[in-house]
C-alpha cells in the first residue's frame, strides 16, 4: 500500500468518525422537540438515543 493510500484513509477514517460525533450531538439537541412529536417519555427517548447511536458507530 502506497503512502498516498495510507493517508487518504486516514483521513477518511478521521472524517467519519467526525461526522458520526456531530450527528450524536446533533441528536442529542434535538430529543426534547423529539419527545414532544413522537409523544413518548424521556425514557423512550433515551433508548431511541442509544440504539442510533449503536447503529450508527459499526
Amino acid at each position: 500500500m502506497s503512502r498516498h493510500n495510507k493517508i487518504l484513509m486516514v483521513v477518511t477514517l478521521l472524517c467519519g468518525s467526525f461526522i458520526t460525533a456531530f450527528s450524536e450531538t446533533l441528536l442529542n439537541n434535538g430529543l426534547p422537540t423529539i419527545m414532544a412529536e413522537v409523544h413518548v417519555s424521556e425514557m423512550t427517548v433515551q433508548w431511541l438515543s442509544t440504539g442510533y447511536m449503536l447503529a450508527a458507530e459499526t
